[in-house]
C-alpha cells in the first residue's frame, strides 16, 4: 500500500488528532509566557479526550517561537477544547505576551 492510497475519510476521526499550536512571545515576555503555558496546559489537561501537551521551546539566539503540541484521542474531542470559553479566556490573557496571532496546525492519524 503506498502513502498516496490512506483514505483519509471522516472513518478516521476516532484517531488520535494533534493540534500544533505556535506563539511568537514578545521580547522580554518569556517568563509570563511561561507561567501562562503552564495554566493553560493544566485547563487543557482537565477536557475529556487529552492525551498529552508538549512544549518546545525557542533555542537561545534563535526566533522566539514557542511551540505547543497538544493530542487529544478524536477530532470532536479537540474541537471542543479549541472552540471552549475556557480557551477563548486563557488566549485573551496570552495576547499581551505574544507578537502576532497563533497558528495553529491540525494533524491526525499518520500525518501526526
Amino acid at each position: 500500500m503506498k502513502m498516496s492510497d490512506i483514505n483519509h475519510s471522516s472513518t478516521q476521526q476516532n484517531q488520535f488528532v494533534t493540534a500544533v499550536i505556535t506563539h511568537r512571545v514578545r521580547d522580554g515576555r518569556a517568563e509570563g509566557y511561561e507561567k501562562w503555558i503552564k495554566g493553560i496546559s493544566a485547563a487543557a489537561r482537565a477536557f475529556p479526550g487529552h492525551m498529552g501537551v508538549s512544549l518546545l521551546r525557542p533555542q537561545p539566539g534563535a526566533s522566539l517561537d514557542y511551540v505547543i503540541v497538544l493530542q487529544f484521542e478524536a477530532q470532536e474531542r479537540l474541537s471542543a477544547w479549541l472552540n471552549s470559553d475556557v480557551r477563548r479566556d486563557w488566549i485573551e490573557r496570552v495576547q499581551p505576551l505574544i507578537q502576532e496571532q497563533e497558528s495553529v496546525q491540525i494533524l491526525s492519524g499518520l500525518e501526526a
